[in-house]
């Protein structure tokens, strides 16, 4: 049996604990606002990016995923996919396709012959402001 003097000084320590772990949340939510202050919309996007990552690592272990393989950029990752279902039909749609260069590469790594690819777009932009760098009207 623990004596109460060692649960008193265990309770004491761990009220002391949680005070500091208070103030320091405190501070250092004080000191991002100071920081995000002086951000640009770009570079609060760019945190946002990573924050992400982040998150979908966080997610694949909880789910039993690894994260990996990483690719560079989502080219060479559309190329692994399209060698993993070359062989397969694949139904291609692509919503708000832009400039089409998505949609022509994949037209240029899915070969089979029933495979069927199709982009859908409005032409008029973003319908509102995803943030401060794609605004309503964008990207049309």
């Amino acid at each position: 049996m623990v004596p109460d003097s060692d649960i008193g000084q265990s309770c004491h320590l761990m009220s002391l604990v949680n005070q500091v772990m208070l103030r320091l949340r405190t501070l250092t939510q004080v000191a991002l606002t100071v920081i995000g202050a002086r951000l640009t919309a770009a570079h609060v996007q760019e945190l946002n990016s990573m924050i992400n990552y982040i998150e979908v690592g966080r997610w694949l272990r909880s789910r039993g995923f690894t994260p990996t393989p990483r690719h560079a950029d989502r080219w060479l990752l559309y190329a692994a996919i399209a060698e993993r279902i070359q062989g397969d039909r694949v139904l291609f749609l692509e919503f708000g396709v832009y400039e089409g260069y998505t949609l022509r590469r994949w037209a240029e790594l899915l070969t089979h012959p029933a495979t069927s690819l199709h982009g859908f777009d409005s032409f008029m932009g973003l319908p509102e402001d995803w943030d401060e760098c794609a605004r309503r009207g964008g990207v049309a």
